[in-house]
């Protein structure tokens, strides 16, 4: 693989966990900001981020069943 495929592969695997990783942060009550409100704490951008790091999940499916280098 050339400097830039291997690149493309790596950020394709780094996309999932990173929104995985925004979701779980997302997520997390911020004291003194938003903890009095009311609903639950799945409110706000973390479900989109959840759903993003399901739409890249395909690099590491890829990955896992040995078909590619992890490309989108």
């Amino acid at each position: 693989m050339r400097g830039a495929e291997v690149a493309a592969a790596a950020l394709a695997l780094s996309a999932a966990p990173a929104f995985l990783l925004m979701a779980v942060i997302a997520r997390a009550p911020a004291p003194g900001v938003c903890g009095g409100m009311p609903g639950g704490t799945w409110g706000g951008m973390a479900p989109m981020y959840l759903l993003m790091a399901a739409v890249h999940a395909g690099a590491w499916l890829r990955l896992a069943s040995g078909r590619g280098g992890g490309r989108c």
